[in-house]
């Protein structure tokens, strides 16, 4: 029997031969889309190390701030995919609990200005925001005979008068920040004082795993499987 092991079309040799002229561009696009494909899949298990390691209060919030930069070109020489937490103006990306950095942040909500549910995030009406127009002391023309007396006499008219407000300094078992009366008592919603985060890696561990248990040969595999068949016709 005639040995057919290297039979070909003659079609087939032009499909190869023009793949052998430009391989860059199927190579390239699969491995762009293996890199994105490996990209998002990170995002997906970055999510999820944090909703496990961490208080989530707003998955919205969560999810919008975990990003994919994912790569358009084909040129395997640069090819990139980003993914990663992206900061902004009060928000840190979630880097000291990475890092260990120490927290920009200098405020911290308490059980009651979350409810009294550490899951829930904090009300509105707790937020030091200048719609808000907490009480300070400085509003007031407060006579007293000294520094101390003027404090107290500030911290009566807050009684009274049943306002949230600003507590300039420390006295006695109270510390800086903002509060309110609750059933004629002064109550913190806000402290103000160095914020301490536990070190608590999330991104580098996560991303090693993603890698070290997938594989990356039958995923890129797979993308040039799908790019192939177009680019050849």
């Amino acid at each position: 029997m005639p040995n057919k092991e290297f039979e070909f079309k003659a079609e087939d040799l032009i499909l190869l031969r023009k793949f052998i002229k430009n391989p860059l561009s199927y190579f390239g696009r699969s491995v762009t889309n293996t890199l994105n494909q490996l990209a998002f899949e990170s995002r997906t298990a970055l999510i999820n190390t944090i909703s496990e390691q961490m208080t989530v209060r707003n998955n919205d919030f969560l999810n919008k701030k975990m990003k994919v930069k994912p790569e358009k070109g084909i040129d395997i020489r640069t090819a990139e995919s980003e993914v990663g937490s992206i900061s902004g103006p009060r928000f840190s990306g979630w880097i000291e609990q990475e890092t260990g950095k120490k927290p920009e942040t200098n405020r911290t909500f308490t059980l009651l200005a979350r409810g009294g549910n550490e899951q829930n995030q904090a009300r509105p009406k707790a937020r030091a925001k200048p719609s808000n127009n907490f009480a300070k002391i400085s509003d007031f023309t407060i006579k007293a005979k000294s520094r101390q007396h003027r404090l107290i006499i500030f911290l009566q008219m807050m009684v009274d008068q049943k306002k949230q407000f600003i507590m300039p300094r420390k006295y006695k078992r109270m510390g800086r920040g903002i509060y309110r009366i609750k059933r004629k008592k002064i109550v913190a919603v806000q402290r103000f004082g160095p914020v301490k985060v536990r070190k608590a890696p999330w991104m580098k561990p996560t991303i090693q795993r993603e890698i070290d248990t997938k594989s990356i040969r039958s995923i890129w595999a797979s993308n040039i499987n799908r790019v192939l068949p177009r680019r050849l016709k």
